[in-house]
C-alpha cells in the first residue's frame, strides 16, 4: 500500500480512491485503531502521504471477493523475488472467471 501511494504521487494523480480489504488496516490508517510498534513507520509514512494537501485520497474497506484482481496479484507477488511489479492488465485468472 506504501509503494502504491507512493508511485500514485510520483505520477502526479490528483484524485485517488484506495480500497482496502483489511477493516484494520482502514483503521489504521483513519486514526480509529492503534498501531503496535512493529509497523508504526509504514503506517505513519502511509499517513503523511495521505495528509498531503495536493491531493485527494479517499480511503475505504471492500471485502476480499469484490477485490479479485487485487488478491491475485498479491498471491502471485508473494513468489516474486522483486521490490515491485508494474502490470497493464487484470490477469487472466480474474478475467476467466
Amino acid at each position: 500500500m506504501l509503494r502504491g501511494l507512493q508511485l500514485a504521487k510520483e505520477k502526479g494523480f490528483k484524485k485517488l480512491i484506495m480500497n482496502v480489504d483489511s477493516i484494520i488496516i482502514v483503521g489504521l490508517l483513519k486514526g480509529s485503531m492503534m498501531c503496535n510498534a512493529c509497523h508504526s513507520s509504514i503506517i505513519q509514512r502511509c499517513k503523511g502521504l495521505l495528509a498531503s494537501t495536493n491531493w485527494e485520497v479517499m480511503v475505504s474497506h471492500c471485502f476480499r471477493e469484490v477485490n479479485q484482481v487485487a488478491n491475485v496479484l498479491t498471491n502471485k507477488g508473494v513468489n516474486l523475488n522483486i521490490d515491485f511489479a508494474y502490470v497493464s492488465e487484470p490477469p487472466r485468472e480474474v478475467l476467466n472467471v
